[in-house]
């Protein structure tokens, strides 16, 4: 695993992943378990539409893949799981993650410490339910380890590919074509907004039907056609989920510029 994916995979797990403690009984009836740590980045078929997740056992050298099937009447999604629970994948495999994660780096480190500390203990079911607890608060003071000054281009293309919505519309009711990033979190983690807002401008607004989000929002319409073709491009070489919209968001970008310069051409002619 080279370290630009090491940085997208942190930012996509910043937006979609999770580490968490799985109790294994260590004898049926006996009441006592033994801890193992688990990191899991899920996607649905209607976002990993290329089966990257499915990949990612091959891409990187850790874990397995599962497949759980949602569809029904409404829907004809599948939800893909990549997991790692194995000692010694988790040990090669969270360093390097935490080294580049900008929200859950710190939980990580801290579920990672204490799983080291407790290998090889037995422990109650009261002890079992202090960790999870003790997982849940963790959570909630999200952040890097260390003070970041800017975020790399991987790791924000993992984060817009879990947490972002790429906007590229046009309405009946607007002449203009409506071309604009955004990036939902929890109020939790709302500095990594702020992170984003530093580094690419833009503004931050309390989600409408939710309470409990903010989004970030970042215009790319032909009035920042010059940003956006800096922006875009340099995404688009990182993502793996929603490359195809960046794509046509480029696409879209040069064609008005065609259409700007053969106007141009025939006034002057």
């Amino acid at each position: 695993m080279n370290e630009t994916l090491a940085k997208y995979l942190a930012g996509l797990f910043d937006a979609d992943g999770s580490v968490s403690f799985a109790f294994l009984e260590t004898k049926k009836g006996s009441g006592l378990h033994r801890c193992a740590l688990r990191v899991e980045i899920s996607a649905s078929s209607a976002v990993d539409r290329h089966g990257f997740i499915s990949g990612l056992p091959k891409e990187t050298g850790f874990g397995a893949t599962y497949t759980r099937d949602y569809r029904s009447a409404h829907s004809d999604n599948e939800f893909f799981r990549w997991s790692v629970q194995s000692s010694r994948d988790v040990e090669m495999l969270i360093p390097r993650l935490i080294k580049h994660s900008c929200v859950k780096a710190r939980h990580m480190q801290r579920m990672l410490d204490t799983w080291r500390g407790l290998r090889g203990t037995d422990l109650s079911r009261d002890r079992c339910d202090e960790l999870r607890e003790f997982s849940r608060n963790s959570r909630t003071d999200s952040g890097p380890l260390k003070p970041k000054n800017h975020p790399t281009w991987a790791w924000l293309a993992g984060y817009i590919d879990g947490n972002g919505t790429l906007n590229l519309a046009k309405y009946k009711s607007q002449r203009n074509v409506t071309c604009r990033v955004s990036l939902t979190c929890h109020v939790g983690d709302a500095h990594i907004l702020e992170f984003v807002k530093k580094a690419h401008g833009g503004y931050i607004i309390p989600h409408g039907t939710n309470a409990n989000c903010v989004v970030w929002k970042r215009s790319l319409g032909k009035s920042d056609a010059s940003y956006a073709l800096r922006f875009l491009p340099k995404l688009v070489r990182h993502s793996r989920l929603k490359r195809h919209k960046l794509e046509q968001m480029i696409s879209f970008h040069h064609q008005q510029r065609l259409t700007e310069q053969t106007s141009a051409e025939g006034v002057i002619v």
